[in-house]
């Protein structure tokens, strides 16, 4: 056994306070871990349990260092025994921090009778034999919406070949619909289309994304700029106004154009490309125009918050749609183009070989039209707003 004489009296109260630090750690992460699985019924994750068994020793020791200037008396701040000692307790405080995630784990679901069930495991098996609940195995490759942003690649690598259950109870259509919602809320997809068939296999599976950003609502042509301006207080989002330049003697007039956006003193207006390069940032006036609404601007915007995008439909000749009434679509016809366009024809307009159609309609209603006639060419018109 080494003296204690040679160990030295620094070295053993930097080892005590090493393995102090260590405990706390240990233990602050066993009441962290215990309340996360009693409040959420899940394992506190792996680097969440690290953070806060760390974060307790790290917040000591800069408390010590602010009011002491050392960390162990007499040695000096900037020495390679502080650096040392600060290493130990890192590294005692991880492990402590490890072991502690673990225990906590072990403790609350003794305490609390928790158990996990893994989807593909003994346990999820045991429930699907007592037709508890039947497994939803998600197709390898995931495919886009039609007429909607495309999800990222991270994803779409998540949601292939997954596997989900759910009460054996619900009917087909309930089930795809439990589907998409979960899709939905578990992995921040904004459109999900999941067709399920009676025996629990998924026939079709979709998503899209909802484009961000201002620049989606603004038309071709236009520019979204902010300006230094103070807008009347009945001024809201899509208003016509005026905007003036209140430099010099006299005010002038510079653009048209709408409100996009208000932040205090700063306005983001829509206007024509061309003026866009002639407004720079400094005060104007805004003046609201007697105008109404614009019609095309305001449908963009309803598109926008809504589920529904629009796609284009060609009628072949020989197609099954040939003949078939306006009304008995799935989804709503805008237009149909023709030698004469007809811009939201009656429902007892009859389709014609050759005619070209503007559907407004929700993911389902697209998948029914493409049913409706298989061999349509289906795709998203280039300046068509899409949701």
């Amino acid at each position: 056994m080494i003296p204690l004489a040679v160990v030295g009296d620094w070295t053993v109260r930097a080892l005590v306070r090493i393995l102090g630090f260590g405990l706390l750690a240990g233990v602050v992460t066993v009441l962290v871990a215990v309340a996360h699985r009693w409040y959420s019924r899940r394992r506190l994750a792996a680097g969440v349990g690290l953070l806060v068994g760390l974060s307790v020793p790290s917040a000591w020791l800069y408390v010590e260092t602010v009011t002491d200037g050392s960390l162990v008396s007499p040695t000096p701040l900037f020495h390679r025994a502080s650096g040392a000692y600060v290493l130990g307790v890192f590294v005692v405080a991880t492990v402590a921090s490890v072991v502690g995630r673990r225990i906590g784990d072990r403790i609350a679901r003794d305490v609390y009778d928790i158990d996990d069930v893994n989807a593909s495991g003994p346990a999820a098996r045991l429930v699907r034999a007592g037709n508890l609940a039947v497994p939803v195995t998600l197709p390898d490759a995931i495919e886009r919406l039609d007429g909607y942003e495309p999800v990222g690649e991270a994803t779409r690598a998540r949601l292939a070949g997954r596997t989900m259950l759910f009460p054996r109870r619900l009917a087909a259509d309930e089930l795809g619909d439990r589907l998409a919602e979960r899709v939905r809320e578990d992995f921040d997809v904004d459109h999900v289309h999941a067709t399920v068939g009676p025996d629990g296999t998924v026939e079709r599976f979709a998503v899209g994304a909802r484009p961000s950003g201002l620049s989606p609502r603004v038309p071709p042509g236009v520019g979204a700029v902010g300006i230094v301006a103070d807008p009347p207080a009945s001024v809201g989002s899509g208003d016509p106004v005026e905007i003036r330049d209140d430099r010099g003697d006299t005010t002038r007039p510079v653009a048209t154009g709408s409100v996009r956006a208000t932040d205090g003193d700063v306005t983001t207006v829509a206007v024509d490309a061309d003026d866009a390069s002639a407004l720079d940032g400094d005060q104007y006036r805004l003046l609201v125009r007697p105008d109404g609404v614009d019609d095309a601007r305001e449908l963009a915007e309803h598109v926008w918050e809504s589920d529904s995008t629009v796609t284009t439909v060609s009628v072949a000749a020989g197609s099954s749609m040939v003949g078939e009434f306006v009304g008995w679509l799935p989804g709503d016809v805008l237009l149909i183009e023709r030698e004469e366009p007809i811009p939201f024809p009656d429902d007892s307009v009859t389709l014609q070989a050759g005619d070209s159609l503007y559907v407004l309609g929700t993911p389902s209603q697209h998948h029914r039209l493409a049913d409706y006639d298989p061999d349509i060419d289906r795709t998203p018109p280039d300046d068509t707003p899409t949701a």
